[in-house]
């Protein structure tokens, strides 16, 4: 094991431990352990080695009242080469306190407006600078109704916003010209909480997906129409969703990931189940790893086409799946098992600079652990 000196705020960070994790697959760049519970990561791909962080947990003094923040940090080489190993320290850019944070995403075109989800409001921050270093300035918010939590954000465009709340509903904000942002489509989709939306810009599709087992997609034109609406009950909550070309992949509570094969129809998408995979815990997040993916040892010609997808499993860690779509086996590739226990729920992925590796970031809830990590591509058979 060896120690790396990590920064927090002020520089007097904890002393965290982490091995090389060569024989796992993957390198250990920096573990972290934040003051909070931290529960979702975004890379902010518009500025290298910069990321934002949502905190969430209830209030010592009150435990009806939700606390968060959001950390925006920066991840530097730490100078000491001697190891042989990149070695990173972590500095805190800006802390914004805020209440609970369930979920927050970059606006993915532009990625200066950062999109967060609390338990009280939907705040649109905007990334400025101050002294030539990375600040977040808020932009817009809305204070919602009370008893009701923004649980997942989702861009749609560059001036709207996709909202799952506690209470069931499905909603589209816009930004307008005031300091507030607009509701402009409400429907309430679901009985309980949910906890993901999607939406695919190919298909101009939105996916809900919540804790009463319902699954929807439906064209964001049709968000009205319930005849045109795709509904699938399963027996747990659904709690991520992601598209990938014509592939759509389906995690819920009783940890299985389902991945379906989706055509765009006149009235409304058409899915079919390809396979499911068995993960050991809740897929709370998913993410598809869009690359070219070989099996060593096969010519070209008898290479088949994969799909690489990774997921947060909840007290399972995290998993990277590789699946075959000409026969549709598959199995994990990789899997992060050093922080098995707390809760895995964020996680983010960035292709690096040097298109052979992509870095993970990912958040433990229960132990406020932040930790990144390097994957290299050929380990998980990447072209």
């Amino acid at each position: 094991m060896n120690g790396r000196s990590l920064v927090y705020g002020d520089g007097q960070g904890d002393e965290a431990q982490s091995s090389s994790d060569c024989a796992y697959g993957y390198t250990t760049l920096v573990e972290t352990v934040l003051p909070m519970q931290v529960d979702c990561v975004a890379w902010c791909r518009k500025l290298r080695w910069v990321v934002a962080i949502g905190a969430y947990q209830l209030d010592a003094g009150n435990s009806s009242n939700r606390v968060g923040r959001v950390y925006l940090l920066v991840l530097k080489p730490n100078g000491d080469r001697e190891s042989g190993e990149h070695e990173y320290v972590t500095s805190v850019l800006e802390e914004v306190s805020t209440s609970g944070v369930l979920d927050l995403k970059w606006e993915p075109l532009e990625e200066n407006l950062l999109g967060v989800a609390t338990s009280s409001s939907i705040t649109i921050f905007r990334l400025d600078f101050e002294n030539g270093l990375p600040i977040l300035e808020k932009h817009k918010e809305v204070i919602l109704e009370d008893n009701i939590m923004a649980l997942y954000i989702e861009w749609i465009r560059p001036n709207r916003v996709l909202i799952g709340d506690s209470g069931g509903s499905v909603q589209i904000y816009g930004l307008t010209d005031s300091d507030s942002l607009v509701c402009m489509e409400s429907k309430k989709f679901h009985e309980y909480l949910v906890w993901v939306i999607h939406y695919d810009s190919r298909t101009d599709t939105i996916y809900s997906g919540a804790d009463d087992g319902k699954f929807f997609a439906f064209y964001s034109k049709d968000i009205n129409t319930s005849a045109k609406h795709v509904v699938k009950k399963f027996d747990v909550g659904v709690t991520s969703i992601t598209t990938y070309k014509d592939y759509l992949a389906v995690g819920c509570y009783d940890d299985n990931l389902r991945v379906y094969s989706q055509v765009a129809g006149e009235m409304k998408p058409t899915l079919t189940m390809k396979t499911v995979i068995n993960l050991g815990g809740a897929v709370w997040r998913t993410i598809w790893i869009p690359e070219k993916v070989f099996l060593p040892g096969n010519s070209s010609e008898e290479q088949d086409e994969y799909l690489i997808i990774g997921a947060a499993c909840a007290r399972n860690g995290i998993h990277i799946v590789r699946i075959n779509t000409t026969d549709w086996s598959s199995g994990v590739v990789l899997s992060c098992n050093e922080h098995l226990g707390p809760l895995a729920y964020g996680f983010d992925i960035r292709v690096n600079q040097d298109d052979k590796s992509f870095t993970i970031a990912s958040c433990y809830f229960d132990s406020h652990l932040f930790h990144v990590w390097d994957v290299k591509k050929e380990t998980i058979g990447v072209l």
